[in-house]
């Protein structure tokens, strides 16, 4: 028999030995002792098995079995005793309250073997560094409401020891239990915990929503009771494969790409249309629309082998995106958005780059097309985003809607946050980085348009909204916390930030999908199943025509013109795009006055002896300058000592393009430079009314999202309009009118077909209406 009062309570405080594993925090264990022995000297034999972890061998804690947790920890919120309080006589029961819930968050506990005395042997000891990703996520989650009661940092040293007592194995799966019931089942105790802690949102409900954290109910899809909670199934489920080894895509990887759609029709055809064109053909492309007033049937008449779905309730993409990758079974996913496209090569890139460094997420550079401003800038990610992560986990490496991801990876990550209405790619990706490599190839292969009506520009959901804000609020501190876990190596957070019920997809045209079960998808579909057979290759690229090099400059003052322009002229498989050309007019300069230098020699020189004047000499070196745009490093001639990293981020898939095409607002001024280099170019003048450009400069800098077109005074743009035109104009005069072409701004906006057949005419391009793509 325990003894009673003070002696009682030193007695048990110094040895512990209702906490073998010293977990405990000091007050609480004391308190505890306090509470054990008001209850021996009441006579309480009622209370006595569960105070005394006197338990059967298949419960955890005392306070998983019955109510008296109240009794035993009365210093957690009292809204935990009358949740508690308002369980039901059949809900109490020690077994059923138990087992109830490992069936639902971690049915794999109920396999492991217990007895009453812990030995080397026992189950829960063998098993327990399998399972340790569960004891991590549950134990050390400091929004459950355990943190209260327990010493983290033991804790801690428990779970990472692999030499702890057999004892103190029997003390951490009983703290599981506990934060099991008080955690999973007492989710606004757990909310209201989160807002003391200023860390809100750094645990994932299972249905729970609410107004203020994700903006107005309509938009948000509807609660499903059936909906199990994901944190634990994905941890479950997937904890031997938590090394970063996932699947490694090959050449012939079955690829679906996925547009999420709702209300971009007249933006859709381009879309798909970059799509049907890649030069390494998808095994499925798929549009979901998202509930849109109108279904985009009549631009899906152009596309019949694409298949087109349609949601039952408006929920956001990433309810949509899931849906379909959960019901699929291709080994990769290709997403866009339904207002951008692609460059014919993107797929062949990614994937070239995922087959030579084993990376299961690849995303890329892009043009970001800003509609309202009638201007293009780049959209640039770091090579290294996984490094990015580690330095900035609140940062957003990688542009979603460019990527190319393993179906493995998304599903070993947990898959996207489908209760999200938005920012549910940056919340997916924050995740994925700690557990799956990935990438960003270097080469602008997307164009994003940035939209006031889109779902990031609009004034409902923008990113300059409060509803955005209040998001970011949420998910930065969780970002913080998922890369403080994987800092400290306690394990990755696979948990989505919230998840709802599957969404209702209905087949409308097109072919069916690849099924996880090898049939098609949706089931009933009566449309086939896609030629999955093997990869058809592209034609073989066209050779270098042997003519000497006539690349075309787009030149004109910022904020005219140019860069909508040469974003259009680059939709044509001839061009390629030049993103500075800067290099080229200092590389004319260098070489003129490094012929120079030759000229005044007082020996004679190889170059004198053949006759090579000036001219001839930078030509020659804007030919080979030429072919570097082109065709990228010729491996024979490569430098034996380059890095072997960025050998392998290059890009080893060769463009059909013949041409360069280069815009810029200093190209103006250095034309001559270029014509030195280039002789057979072609220039064409974008001019604009100079109130307009000066206009424009004005505006909020907010409209502008990242544009290189920044604010300027209006004196200081007034003179770069007038140092731009003076200097086109000058390069008009001086090569005449069978070089240089000069357009209106104005009447490029407002007929954009007609004026791009005249540049097209002057260039000698045949009319493609891929060139009316920015224009939509």
């Amino acid at each position: 028999m325990l003894a009673s009062g003070d002696t009682l309570r030193e007695a048990m405080a110094t040895s512990g030995s209702f906490d073998p594993g010293q977990v405990l925090r000091t007050p609480i264990a004391t308190f505890y002792v306090d509470q054990l022995v008001k209850a021996r000297e009441n006579d309480a034999a009622s209370l006595a098995p569960s105070i005394a972890l006197a338990a059967n061998a298949r419960s955890i804690a005392p306070s998983v079995e019955v109510p008296v947790v109240g009794q035993t920890f009365p210093y957690l919120d009292p809204a935990i005793w009358a949740a508690l309080d308002a369980l039901g006589p059949d809900e109490i029961v020690a077994e059923t309250v138990y087992t109830t819930i490992l069936e639902r968050v971690a049915p794999e506990l109920l396999t492991i073997p217990v007895c009453d005395t812990v030995t080397p042997q026992d189950g829960r000891v063998t098993s327990f560094d399998a399972l340790r990703p569960v004891f991590e996520d549950y134990l050390l989650d400091p929004t459950n409401p355990l943190q209260d009661l327990i010493d983290t940092d033991r804790v801690v040293e428990l779970i990472s020891d692999p030499d702890r007592p057999a004892e103190a194995v029997r003390t951490l799966y009983d703290l599981l239990g506990t934060a099991i019931w008080l955690g999973q089942d007492e989710q606004e105790l757990r909310i209201h915990r989160a807002d003391e802690m200023d860390v809100r949102g750094v645990f994932s409900p299972l249905d729970y929503r609410e107004a203020v954290l994700l903006g107005d109910e309509a938009l948000l899809p509807k609660a499903d009771p059936s909906v199990r909670h994901r944190t634990t199934d994905q941890v479950l489920d997937n904890y031997l494969k938590l090394d970063k080894t996932g699947h490694h895509l090959k050449p012939d990887a079955r690829i679906l790409a996925v547009i999420p759609y709702y209300e971009a029709e007249s933006y859709l055809d381009a879309a798909v249309d970059s799509l049907v064109k890649q030069t390494r053909p998808l095994q499925g492309i798929v549009v979901i629309d998202d509930c849109s007033s109108t279904t985009p049937l009549g631009v899906m008449e152009k596309f019949p082998q694409v298949t087109l779905l349609r949601s039952e309730e408006n929920s956001g993409p990433f309810r949509l995106i899931q849906e379909v990758i959960d019901n699929t079974d291709y080994d990769a996913y290709l997403f866009e958005d339904s207002d951008d496209w692609s460059a014919p090569n993107r797929l062949e890139v990614l994937l070239d780059l995922a087959t030579r460094t084993g990376k299961e997420l690849i995303g890329s550079q892009g043009h970001r097309l800003i509609v309202n401003e009638n201007e293009v800038v780049l959209y640039q990610h770091p090579l290294n985003p996984e490094l990015t992560f580690q330095t900035t986990p609140k940062s957003k490496p990688v542009h979603h809607p460019t990527s190319l991801v393993t179906r493995d990876l998304i599903q070993r990550t947990g898959g996207f946050a489908t209760g999200l209405p938005f920012s549910g790619d940056t919340e997916f990706l924050r995740r994925a980085a700690t557990i799956g490599p990935i990438a960003n190839t270097a080469e602008f292969i997307y164009v994003y348009r940035t939209r006031s009506d889109s779902l990031t520009g609009s004034e409902e959901t923008g990113i300059h909204t409060a509803i955005r804000r209040d998001l970011w609020a949420i998910q930065h501190p969780r970002a913080q916390w998922i890369a403080d876990r994987a800092n400290a190596d306690l394990g990755p957070i696979l948990a989505p930030m919230a998840v709802t019920s599957p969404a209702v997809l209905t087949h409308l045209a097109g072919p069916a999908l690849l099924g996880i079960d090898g049939r098609s998808w949706p089931n009933g579909v009566d449309a086939p199943l896609p030629d999955l057979g093997p990869v058809k290759r592209a034609s073989s690229r066209r050779k270098a025509s042997g003519q000497p090099p006539h690349p075309v400059f787009v030149i004109g003052a910022p904020r005219s013109g140019t860069s909508i322009l040469a974003l259009a002229l680059a939709q044509l498989p001839v061009f390629k795009l030049t993103l500075d050309p800067t290099w080229l007019t200092n590389l004319s300069s260098a070489l003129h006055i490094a012929f120079a230098s030759v000229e005044e020699g007082d020996t004679v020189n190889d170059l004198e002896i053949k006759r090579i004047d000036t001219e001839q000499f930078a030509a020659h070196f804007g030919a080979a300058a030429h072919d570097l745009l082109l065709r990228g490093i010729d491996p024979a001639i490569a430098a034996p000592f380059e890095d072997e990293r960025l050998r392998q981020l290059r890009t080893q898939v060769k463009s059909n393009a013949t041409r360069v095409l280069a815009e810029g607002e200093k190209l103006a001024e250095h034309g001559f430079d270029l014509y030195r280099l280039f002789p057979h170019a072609k220039f064409i003048h974008v001019i604009r009314d100079p109130d307009d450009v000066v206009a424009a400069h004005q505006k909020d800098r907010r409209m502008l999202y990242r544009s290189r077109f920044v604010y300027m005074d209006e004196e200081r743009a007034y003179d770069r309009w007038i140092e731009a035109v003076q200097a086109a104009r000058e390069l008009e005069i001086g090569l005449g009118a069978g070089k240089v072409m000069r357009i209106e701004q104005s009447a490029l906006i407002d007929d954009p077909e007609t004026t791009l057949r005249h540049v097209l005419a002057f260039i000698g391009e045949a009319f493609d209406p891929v060139i009316l793509r920015p224009f939509a």
